[in-house]
């Protein structure tokens, strides 16, 4: 895994991969899972950047300090990115596909954290 990308919330969390240019939807964690899991997946794996998403308001500083610890406890080199409105183009989305609500409602931040990356990598190659 080259790039992870989050979809940070206050109880539950979406996570998506990039490597070689294709961004996949991942999972959807408990928060406070969250550490554990990008620390495990980085030994197995090696994680270069992890992209943070900001949905802008109260939750942004939340999402930079937990940024900030990732740094300093797994030594990963961390980006924050503006994520509006990804969640809502999550659920249009996955109103198109043909799965079970249950599903859908279960991958849309692991959907949102996807949308996120891919236009955080966009705006990297157009700089």
């Amino acid at each position: 895994m080259r790039i992870l990308g989050i979809d940070y919330g206050e109880k539950k969390s979406g996570l998506a991969a990039a490597q070689n240019g294709l961004v996949e939807p991942l999972l959807v964690l408990k928060t406070k899972e969250l550490s554990l899991w990008i620390a495990k997946k980085d030994k197995e794996e090696k994680i270069e950047k992890i992209v943070l998403g900001l949905p802008g308001g109260a939750l942004n500083q939340k999402i930079k300090t937990f940024g900030e610890e990732l740094k300093k406890a797994l030594s990963i080199k961390v980006e924050f990115f503006g994520e509006d409105l990804t969640t809502l183009d999550a659920q249009k989305i996955l109103g198109k596909i043909k799965r079970k609500r249950n599903y859908k409602k279960r991958m849309e931040d692991a959907v949102a954290a996807a949308i996120m990356l891919e236009s955080y990598l966009e705006r990297r190659k157009n700089v």
